[in-house]
């Protein structure tokens, strides 16, 4: 099927966002392109968890103080979000908590890098079914490593074996995501841990 022009603005919007080279100059572009966008990230920049001390109003500014992969993040699922419009919102969210859990795995892995790649691979592990596309088109248009691509593909890569432990452990098989990530080198509790994590951030960005 193709997009229909609203949902095609979001999937251009996750497509350009996630681009490796971004730089704050582009995120400003793009943000700015969205007033709600804009908003949430002035809002966050303005709450208490980051005491500034004065007030930002300049989304510039905003965005030179969180940093280009925080709004990266909250960009990616504000269009995620805009991509699911009219779906079922449980797609959105599964969506999310795999994100994020992998990423946290990622982070144990490898450190922030790779947890940044396997945020994205977990965020577009659902892409196909939002958008109603196989997978292979879903994500043509979008900047991925040959990494993630190959996992999000069925490829066998670590990574996919990241995203495999976290779909075990939301479908209840706890035995089967231990053992993978086990593997890996890493501690077997370590996929419940950052699925905890997930269901809390999930909510938070979400609210």
């Amino acid at each position: 099927k193709a997009l229909p022009a609203r949902r095609l603005a979001y999937m251009n919007l996750f497509a350009a966002v996630n681009k490796p080279d971004l730089s704050i100059a582009d995120l400003e572009s793009l943000v700015k392109r969205d007033v709600s966008l804009t908003m949430r990230v002035l809002k966050s920049i303005n709450s208490a968890a980051y005491g500034t001390g004065h007030q930002i109003t300049s989304a510039h500014h905003a965005l030179v103080l969180l940093g280009v992969q925080q709004v990266r993040q909250w960009a990616s699922v504000w269009a995620m979000a805009g991509l699911n419009s009219g779906g079922t919102p449980e797609v959105a969210s599964i969506a999310l908590l795999r994100a994020r859990s992998c990423e946290i795995v990622g982070n144990a892995w490898l450190g922030s890098d790779a947890g940044s790649e396997l945020f994205l691979l977990g965020m577009c592990s659902m892409l196909g079914a939002i958008v109603d596309q196989p997978m292979e088109q879903a994500i043509a248009d979008l900047h991925l490593t040959p990494s993630v691509r190959e996992a999000l593909l069925g490829g066998t890569n670590a990574m996919r074996s990241i995203l495999d432990a976290v779909i075990a452990h939301e479908q209840g098989d706890w035995a089967t995501s231990a053992e993978i990530v086990e593997v890996l080198g890493l501690p077997s509790s370590i996929v419940s841990t950052a699925y905890a994590d997930a269901l809390r951030w999930t909510r938070d960005v979400s609210a």
